[in-house]
């Protein structure tokens, strides 16, 4: 439970935000791909199976991944992590994902934390192990 709340805290940068974001949804798409004709035969045949229940774990997993990205970003940005919510409002998200990935984060310290390092540490910055 201490490494979900992890996820949450904290500031992160354009770069590993952008780095988490293809990260995340490359292995969204490894999974579809790999597992999309045997996820079709199951979901054809109405037979829930234990496949199938950790494939929707997957990706709720996935994203809580995304959503603490995004609340960090915002939290680099000097914003509370609440603005996640303009996320799921239809037309704005698209400005919401383009304003998070091209605005410069504050360049000091902020009530979220300390100003995150410009190098990349995979994936420990990402998954909010530092």
């Amino acid at each position: 439970m201490k490494f979900i709340s992890n996820l949450f805290k904290g500031r992160i940068n354009r770069r590993n935000f952008v780095i988490g974001l293809i990260s995340s949804e490359t292995l969204i798409f490894i999974v579809i791909l790999g597992f999309g004709s045997f996820l079709e035969s199951i979901f054809n045949n109405n037979v829930p199976t234990l496949v199938g229940y950790l494939f929707v774990i997957f990706f709720i997993s996935i994203l809580l991944f995304n959503v603490s990205l995004f609340v960090r970003r915002w939290h680099d940005l000097g914003n509370t992590g609440l603005y996640i919510i303009f996320n799921f409002i239809p037309i704005i998200s698209i400005f919401t994902v383009f304003y998070v990935i091209f605005k410069s984060g504050q360049k000091k310290q902020n009530q979220y934390g300390k100003v995150p390092q410009n190098k990349v540490h995979y994936p420990q910055d990402i998954l909010g192990l530092n």
